[in-house]
């Protein structure tokens, strides 16, 4: 999403009735005795954002209309009438102290009703009963309501709207969440990483190392990072940067609540504007690496003697892409030499080539998993799964009426990923059409049981297209003339270009002409006579799915605004943690490839040993790390 500031956590402070939220004080405790019931910060805010806690939702907004509140209208300072009920007091001081739009009045509810139980919660997010009396009435009866649709707290419920969650809420109650939020044990469904450590790694491998990493923020990331800290790696010498597209929000303040320095653009996209009037993406990464080598360049100023005798390594890059290294090797090309790091894209491969084409050549090691055979034969049938399973769990979300009729799909590009996609699609019943610019592959996918064509042919059979080129494939200029009326599109490569939507971005706060949204802040539209929830608006959702119309009652469904389709859910554990897996290793390796320049390959030894053992596990629970089907497998969760 763009860049945006909560009001809410703008240093000037409101006056009056509707003055801004501040963090709530930790009572005090007078007794060590376990309460008779104690509920997480992280399960009411999830509830209350969920349809099973709707009624409670509008119970609390009918008792502010009743005096005065208008959630029709604009919110802000000094806006709302007085409350002087205790509880509903601190709901309205929320809502008031946050600068709210009419889209946004309902949507933050929950969130300020969380707010208000932080003044009975401890400093670890648990509201305790006999901290909530001091609500008052409601606050208790609304607690008692929660209680029981909580059992107790004992029932942990998933993140209900992850682009509000933490929207509106000051830091320290952030905080409070992240850390009452019950995290699923992630370990025991990837154990071939503590296997890597066991045999390849030692727990001071990473002692005294400075880390900065790009990634996927997803809830099997933080198991690739409890496994750096267990080889020695301090989180408080890391940096963490995810990418706006495929952050992960519960992950991101989770991590920061373990000491994790995880940035805040990892949630959101920087535009700055040239003097064109046009905009492009701004990244801060330089940033980090500045902060990174902060010491290494005062000591360089202080004692060039001292800064001359530092051995490597003393920084290690974890690299998605390339844009790390290639900023080292840009604007820090002194320290270059200190670092040992691991790439783990072909994208940053790429990236590394060029950079060799114009003269810069690597000064430090780099492990190549990008290009490892263990990645480029094992990996692709899951990233084939993950985006066919994503798609069919995108379209659910947007209406659970959604069918594609006839269950016929055409694949564009039958690369590695193109192929595990058709793969995937035809294990689910589907005639997949397919077509590539290489002959090759077009008579590999009619040997694989798909049907090959031309262009212009095999897309009159897109009932559902997925493009998987990395290139534009499609443009909507042409729908009309090419796909079927209510097409599904789909983006499996990257960025929002394979289907020609940079153009056509109108997400965030805007809704397009044929699009509206209701009270409580969600983005609506129709397609083939059923409504769906298209995206987040509350949220400022810039990836939400969009219905393009066409001639003759032609409507396309571009799902999630052409950005890549499964970027949203994390892979299975028992499957990602081959690509966790190999990226330990590399960074094991690494510290040992001291002394080298330019890039070196993955062990095999290595390779061989997280395939062998990824297979085993999961063929242990009945499943094929070359055949994947994520529908008979439990979801990776926060």
């Amino acid at each position: 999403m763009p860049i945006r500031v909560p009001p809410s956590k703008s240093a000037v402070r409101p006056t009056g009735a509707a003055a801004k939220p501040s963090t709530p004080k930790t009572p005090a405790t007078t007794t060590a005795r376990v309460p008779a019931a104690t509920l997480r910060l992280d399960d009411v805010l999830d509830h209350l954002a969920s349809a099973a806690g709707a009624a409670q939702i509008d119970a609390v907004k009918k008792d502010l209309e009743s005096v005065g509140v208008d959630f029709k209208g604009v919110m802000g300072p000094g806006i709302l009438p007085p409350i002087e009920d205790s509880f509903d007091g601190l709901v309205g001081t929320m809502l008031g102290g946050s600068f709210l739009r009419p889209k946004e009045t309902v949507a933050a509810l929950p969130n300020a009703i969380a707010w208000a139980f932080a003044h009975a919660a401890d400093k670890n997010g648990h509201i305790q009963r006999d901290a909530v009396s001091q609500l008052g009435p409601k606050g208790v009866a609304l607690f008692a309501q929660l209680d029981q649709a909580l059992e107790g707290g004992n029932k942990q419920v998933p993140t209900s709207r992850p682009k509000t969650k933490y929207s509106w809420l000051p830091n320290g109650v952030i905080e409070m969440v992240a850390r009452s939020a019950v995290r699923n044990d992630l370990a025991v469904r990837m154990p071939v990483l503590d296997e890597v450590s066991r045999l390849l790694g030692d727990k001071d491998k990473f002692k005294g190392l400075k880390f900065i990493a790009v990634q996927h923020l997803f809830p099997t990331t933080t198991e690739l990072l409890r496994s750096l800290t267990d080889n020695g790696l301090d989180p408080k010498n890391a940096t963490v940067s995810g990418k706006n597209y495929s952050t992960n929000h519960d992950v991101l303040y989770r991590l920061r609540s373990d000491g994790w320095d995880v940035p805040t653009f990892s949630i959101v996209k920087l535009l700055l504007s040239r003097e064109d009037g046009t905009t492009y993406e701004h990244s801060p990464l330089g940033g980090y690496l500045a902060k990174m080598f902060g010491d290494v360049v005062a000591l360089r100023e202080q004692d060039p003697a001292a800064f001359a005798k530092l051995k490597a390594p003393q920084f290690l890059v974890l690299d998605e892409g390339g844009k790390l290294l290639k900023l080292i090797h840009e604007h820090f090309a002194e320290f270059a030499h200190l670092c040992v790091a691991v790439e783990q894209t072909d994208r940053g491969v790429q990236i590394i080539d060029e950079m060799k084409a114009k003269g810069v050549d690597l000064l430090c090691p780099v492990v190549n998993v990008a290009r490892s055979v263990a990645k480029k034969q094992n990996e692709a049938p899951m990233i084939g799964e993950s985006i066919v399973h994503a798609t069919f769990h995108t379209l659910e979300q947007l209406n659970d009426q959604i069918a594609i009729t006839p269950k016929e799909a055409v694949v564009v590009g039958y690369g590695a990923v193109g192929k595990a996609t058709a793969d995937a699609l035809r294990r689910r019943g589907f005639q997949v059409f397919v077509h590539d610019i290489d002959p090759a592959k077009m008579a590999q996918a009619a040997k694989d049981g798909c049907t090959p064509g031309p262009r212009e042919a095999t897309l009159k059979h897109a009932h559902l297209l997925i493009s998987c080129t990395g290139q534009t494939t499609i443009s909507p200029r042409e729908f009309d003339a090419l796909l079927p009326k209510h097409a599904v599109l789909v983006n499996a490569a990257s960025g929002n270009h394979e289907l020609d939507m940079e153009d056509h971005e109108v997400g965030g706060s805007m809704l397009r002409k044929n699009e509206r949204s209701n009270h409580s802040g969600y983005r609506l539209g129709d397609w083939r006579g059923l409504e769906l929830k298209l995206g987040d608006i509350a949220g400022a959702d810039e990836m939400a799915s969009c219905v393009w119309p066409g001639k003759d009652g032609a409507e396309r469904l571009v799902v999630r605004a052409g950005y890549v389709v499964n970027m949203v859910d994390d892979i299975p554990p028992e499957y990602i943690q081959l690509t966790r897996s190999l990226l330990l290793a590399a960074c094991l390796q690494a510290v040992d490839e001291t002394g080298k320049t330019g890039l070196v390959d993955l062990s095999s030894e290595a390779q061989d040993l997280v395939v062998g053992r990824v297979g085993r596990h999961l063929r242990s629970i009945g499943h094929d790390l070359h055949n994947p089907d994520f529908r008979t497998i439990a979801p990776s969760e926060t």
